[in-house]
């Protein structure tokens, strides 16, 4: 028989196994399920982000600072992302935003919009430090049939052409075979 704190232990673990331990982020373990369930229900944009100039920061401020700066750009995206939106930490500073029910232009835009807001000023230990971040993304049509490792491939792969371009870059690579690139004058929101 389990007693209520080994139940509340096997949770936890559960919990542990599947989240990213300092953002509180569903880690990667989850997002082909997730895709799989939100793919099934209807038209599915998959967007990469990677943060600018991080690697910058970790080196100037350490790892701390770094890991700090995380944990606020994680309180952005739960601010700014959609309640449908399921986002991920796939680890370092990259993650993945599972955006459902949306059109391509509005997940652009919702991309566009993350990028200025994540370009703002963050403080740490008293040091103001300016990254940005650049997105790609892939939009799928409902039950297209391609997996969820394709889509990120695809997403990931217009992530690195925006991050070849420079800061602040939104690339969208299309289920329909469509290709749009876009940057954005870093702006505070």
């Amino acid at each position: 028989m389990m007693t209520g704190s080994r139940i509340s232990g096997m949770s936890q673990r559960s919990h542990d196994a599947t989240h990213d331990f300092m953002t509180g982020l569903p880690n990667s373990s989850l997002i082909a399920p997730e895709f799989a369930r939100l793919s099934a229900a209807g038209d599915i944009t998959v967007s990469c982000l990677d943060l600018d100039e991080f690697k910058e920061v970790n080196d100037q401020h350490g790892h701390a600072a770094g890991d700090n700066l995380l944990r606020q750009v994680v309180e952005h995206l739960r601010k700014w992302c959609r309640n449908e939106d399921l986002v991920f930490r796939l680890g370092g500073d990259e993650f993945a935003i599972l955006m459902p029910f949306v059109t391509p232009y509005e997940a652009e835009l919702r991309c566009r919009q993350l990028s200025l807001v994540l370009s703002n000023p963050y403080l740490l230990d008293g040091v103001e430090v300016v990254v940005g971040a650049s997105f790609g993304m892939t939009d799928i049509p409902a039950r297209s049939g391609r997996s969820c490792d394709a889509v990120l491939k695809a997403a990931d792969e217009a992530l690195y052409q925006a991050k070849a371009r420079g800061r602040g870059h939104v690339i969208v690579s299309s289920d329909r075979g469509q290709v749009r690139s876009a940057s954005y004058e870093i702006a505070s929101v």
